[in-house]
């Protein structure tokens, strides 16, 4: 974790539809115009420039999979997160001025006084975004199930990129990963310095284990590798091997 002071406050009210909530906060960032490389990538996969650090975060989305959110941290009242549903029929302004009614089962991110701030891994609010006067952030990076996610989208209809890649699946083991990646980049196009930090992972994912054989992957892919080139590969992907019996 990049965080330099003690942990942020979060409660973490549902950790089914949020199994992991990581965090951190970056002060003393200048919000502007992202680099014309920035822009340019961005653009190359249909998406609108809007500032440095909503740019980060969405080419962090793109590079990782793992949607991330920055919130105002002046934004925040009570200094304090929640993660947690509200009562059915409570008022939420969403980020392009619509105020909808929630549903109990909508799980919300709020701040210490139980306002909500954003509906979970779907869509930002109006009141708590980053805009030309922000100067320090929370940036989030968390794992939502993706029935929570598919949900919420389809009764708001609101089917956002971050929706999107929720309802299929992210690697919940990635966010800190994302989170780390996103820093990096905002503090060298932001400026700024890493406050503190969370991590909230109850029940961690294990990785899934598979049982195979070499001789099936050639026959699978339709190629003759061998044992040394076919390890060479799961390496690269990232996947990695527990114990290898030997061959006959």
């Amino acid at each position: 974790m990049p965080a330099t002071g003690a942990p942020f406050p979060v409660s973490l009210e549902n950790s089914t539809a949020c199994p992991r909530y990581t965090g951190i906060v970056i002060r003393n960032i200048t919000i502007g115009e992202s680099p014309e490389w920035l822009q340019n990538r961005l653009k190359a996969i249909g998406q609108r420039p809007i500032n440095n650090v909503v740019d980060i975060t969405n080419y962090v989305r793109a590079e990782l999979g793992q949607p991330l959110h920055a919130f105002d941290l002046a934004k925040i009242k009570g200094g304090k997160i929640i993660v947690k549903t509200l009562p059915e029929g409570t008022v939420f302004k969403s980020l392009d001025g619509v105020e909808r009614k929630l549903l109990a089962e909508d799980l919300m991110i709020c701040d210490g006084e139980s306002n909500p701030m954003c509906i979970g891994g779907v869509f930002g609010g109006a009141d708590s975004g980053v805009s030309d006067a922000t100067t320090a952030i929370f940036l989030e990076s968390a794992y939502f199930h993706p029935q929570s996610i598919r949900r919420s989208m389809l009764r708001h209809n609101l089917r956002t990129d971050a929706a999107w890649a929720f309802e299929k699946g992210v690697d919940p083991n990635g966010s800190l990963r994302a989170l780390e990646r996103a820093t990096q980049l905002i503090i060298e196009l932001a400026g700024g310095a890493t406050d503190s930090g969370v991590d909230i992972y109850p029940v961690p994912v294990q990785p899934a284990r598979i049982e195979v054989a070499f001789d099936r992957i050639n026959r699978l892919i339709g190629e003759t590798f061998s044992a040394a080139k076919i390890k060479t590969i799961l390496s690269a992907l990232e996947i990695g091997i527990d114990n290898e019996t030997a061959q006959v």
